[in-house]
C-alpha cells in the first residue's frame, strides 16, 4: 500500500460542493441500501470522510442545520446539506466495475437519492488524540472488517439520537 500521502492546495477543495466540507456517512443508512439491493454494499462507494455507527437509518438527515459536537471531542461540525448521490456510487471501489444502481435503488425504495450529509468544520479539534480537520479518521468495526472497510464510530450507542 505504501506511504499515505495527502494532496491539497490552499483555497481548493476536492469535493462535489464549493463549500469546505466533510462528508458523513451513516452506516445504518448504508445497511438499509444493502437490504434494498439484496447484496453487500461497500460503504466506501459513498466516499465518506467520516463513517458513523450507532444511529438509525437516515438519522443524519434530521441533523441538517444543527451543530452537534463529536462525542467527547473538541471538534464541532455544522451539518449543512444532504448528499445527493450520483452514478459514481454504482462502481465497486474494489474492482472498478459498475455493478449496482445506487441512485435508482435509493429513489425506488426510499423516495430520495440521498445518502449521507455534508458538514462544515466550525471548530477544529482532536479526534482520538489526532487533529480533526477534513480528512478520514478510520478504525475497525467488526461488521465491515470482513470486507476490509475501516469505520469511525463517532457516537457511542448509549448516546441519545441527535447528538454525536
Amino acid at each position: 500500500m505504501g506511504r499515505q500521502r495527502f494532496f491539497g492546495r490552499d483555497g481548493h477543495s476536492f469535493s462535489d460542493v464549493a463549500r469546505k466540507v466533510v462528508s458523513i456517512i451513516n452506516l445504518a443508512s448504508v445497511a438499509a441500501v444493502e437490504n434494498a439491493t439484496g447484496v453487500p454494499v461497500n460503504p466506501l462507494r459513498f466516499r465518506g470522510n467520516l463513517y458513523v455507527s450507532g444511529w438509525t437509518a437516515w438519522h443524519e438527515f434530521d441533523l441538517v442545520g444543527q451543530m452537534p459536537r463529536l462525542s467527547g471531542k473538541t471538534a464541532q461540525l455544522k451539518i449543512v446539506k444532504r448528499i445527493q448521490r450520483c452514478a459514481a456510487t454504482d462502481v465497486d471501489p474494489d474492482t472498478g466495475i459498475r455493478d449496482l444502481t445506487i441512485p435508482r435503488t435509493l429513489l425506488e425504495n426510499f423516495d430520495h437519492t440521498d445518502c449521507g450529509v455534508y458538514a462544515e468544520v466550525v471548530t477544529p479539534g482532536r479526534n482520538r488524540g489526532r487533529r480533526f480537520r477534513t480528512f478520514r479518521r478510520l478504525m475497525k468495526t467488526p461488521r465491515f472488517e470482513k470486507r476490509g472497510v475501516e469505520i469511525s464510530a463517532l457516537m457511542r450507542p448509549d448516546q441519545p439520537p441527535g447528538s454525536m
